[in-house]
């Protein structure tokens, strides 16, 4: 913006400089009759109507100028802050990986949710997936036991700048990543099975109840939530496989995720004391319904689909 006033001010600078000479030439000194002689009695009103034209016509000249050099100046830094918005809004959306909702996340990994058909889920979750499956599935107390806080912590900062570049390689507690993962479901601010749903979840806590009523109550959920419930079930479940090694079981990883997973819109400490018990019991019923809720999402998801060749068809 400087440089755009530095101009401005030279071209103003320009045109009063000609304005000036303009005026010193036809006022008299340097007339341009001066070189033939006296100008005639009837020269000069034509003479002075020339410059008094002319003089007008470099005053439009002159303000139409100086009206383009101030929208030049004003588009440029309607620009530069139009840019430092988009900039700043890069930046701001780095770093709510934590904290943020599975809609936003998936928009900030560029895999927003499509109108019809399967969404993704986020970078960050699948690779802490990838990561414990290929190098700590077998882990002494695998969701059990914290991660070392300052690991978390460092971690959860690089994936809030980009969760892209985070694959785990290096990292040195592998016990960390689940934490990270617990972190993750914890600090949504809706949870993944909605507030809407808590109640009706609640409801599907008893293993006698109606075997159909959870899926239903499931297929409820938004698609994204449906999606990443179904890849976390699976995968927790061969968590549950290496039980022998790992130490972890189902009433454990209920527990561990109940509270992350569900919560009320009003969850006072009392309630949440009240709930914990019927919470973890609802997870562990998800747990043993792999294959009905992979079933159920494949009717959700390819319903969609479906629907768009009927309409192509027809």
């Amino acid at each position: 913006m400087e440089g755009v006033k530095e101009t401005a001010k030279k071209v103003r600078a320009s045109i009063t400089s000609a304005t000036d000479d303009v005026l010193a030439k036809f006022s008299g000194s340097e007339s341009p009759a001066a070189s033939d002689g006296a100008a005639s009695p009837s020269d000069k009103p034509k003479r002075k109507s020339i410059v008094d034209s002319g003089l007008e016509n470099l005053t439009v000249l002159t303000d139409k100028a100086q009206a383009s050099l101030d929208e030049g100046a004003t588009t440029m830094s309607g620009g530069m802050d139009s840019l430092k918005e988009k900039v700043a809004g890069v930046f701001s959306k780095k770093g709510k990986v934590f904290g943020s909702s599975l809609r936003q996340c998936l928009e900030m990994d560029g895999t927003p949710v499509p109108e019809r058909g399967e969404p993704l889920v986020p970078i960050f979750i699948t690779h802490a997936i990838v990561y414990i499956e290929k190098n700590a599935i077998e882990e002494p107390g695998l969701f059990l036991l914290p991660g070392n806080k300052e690991i978390v912590k460092a971690y959860k900062t690089a994936i809030d700048q980009d969760a892209m570049a985070v694959d785990f390689k290096n990292i040195t507690d592998p016990l960390a990543v689940a934490t990270l993962l617990i972190h993750y479901f914890a600090e949504m601010p809706e949870p993944l099975l909605t507030f809407g749903l808590y109640e009706r979840f609640l409801d599907c806590e008893d293993a006698e109840a109606d075997e159909h009523a959870l899926e239903a109550v499931v297929a409820e959920l938004p698609r994204e939530n449906f999606k990443l419930l179904v890849v976390l079930v699976a995968f927790l479940n061969k968590v549950l496989k290496q039980s022998a090694k790992n130490k972890t079981n189902l009433q454990a990883l209920g527990m561990a995720f109940g509270g992350a997973l569900m919560r009320s819109g009003t969850n006072t400490p009392v309630r949440m004391a009240e709930d914990a018990l019927s919470v973890s019991h609802v997870v562990k019923r998800l747990l043993e319904s792999e294959k009905d809720l992979k079933a159920k999402a494949k009717q959700v998801f390819h319903a969609g689909r479906q629907s768009v060749v009927v309409n192509l068809a027809a």
